[in-house]
């Protein structure tokens, strides 16, 4: 079973102790899927970047697709970076900004990251959600349908005071988040999985057998 790898291997980052989001964190840093900013830190409340939301999906997804990338100018091919932007470019979830530029250091809004990931995903637009936000005018109007969907499913519960602030940089700590909120189930390793929750079964092992009791999105 894909469960969590023992804590031996977890990482304890001195900079996320006590913090709301410090399950999520750990969650997806002990998977792997995420990486620290170096020095035993997180910085949860650090911008997400393009280039280390191209990281995240590559590594959440086990990308190994490579598109062209010769017509950006502004990703060198020996980045640490690369890889995973080309990966995600051919898998659909990322586009360049305009002019031949990728901008990997450009920051991400929240909308463009729950775009990002109800695409990566395969969650389709909503035209309504029964979510009111009372912020929810200033989203662009190719990310409400996708704000729709995600807020239907409970994956995103906005900021706590009625927003959702779409238009803010998302921060690490609330990229980690959505993924623990939506990930009810994240099966690498074959075997039986008992589903407990309800949300999405991100199955990337062969041989997965599923149960559940609760609605599930198998996304495989």
């Amino acid at each position: 079973t894909a469960m969590l790898p023992a804590s031996a291997l977890a990482v304890d980052f001195s900079d996320t102790q006590n913090h709301w989001a410090a399950e999520a964190i750990d969650r997806w840093s002990d998977y792997g899927v995420v990486n620290g900013m170096g020095g035993n830190t997180f910085a949860p409340g650090g911008d997400m970047t393009r280039a280390q939301a191209a990281q995240v999906f590559a590594n959440l997804l086990k990308l190994d697709g490579q598109a062209d990338m010769s017509g950006y100018t502004d990703v060198p091919a020996d980045a640490w970076y690369a890889d995973a932007l080309a990966a995600c470019v051919d898998k659909g979830i990322l586009n360049g900004v305009g002019n031949g530029a990728m901008n990997p250091e450009g920051t991400i809004t929240r909308e463009m990251f729950f775009t990002m990931f109800a695409q990566a995903m395969g969650i389709e637009r909503e035209e309504t959600s029964d979510v009111k936000f009372n912020d929810s005018a200033e989203a662009s109007s190719w990310a409400v349908g996708y704000i729709n969907a995600l807020a239907n499913r409970g994956f995103i519960s906005g900021m706590g005071d009625g927003s959702v602030e779409p238009l803010s940089d998302i921060n690490r700590a609330s990229v980690m988040a959505l993924l623990n909120q939506a990930i009810v189930t994240y099966a690498v390793e074959e075997g039986a999985q008992n589903v407990d929750g309800t949300g999405i079964v991100l199955v990337l092992a062969d041989n997965v057998s599923i149960t559940a009791d609760e609605p599930i999105t198998v996304v495989v």
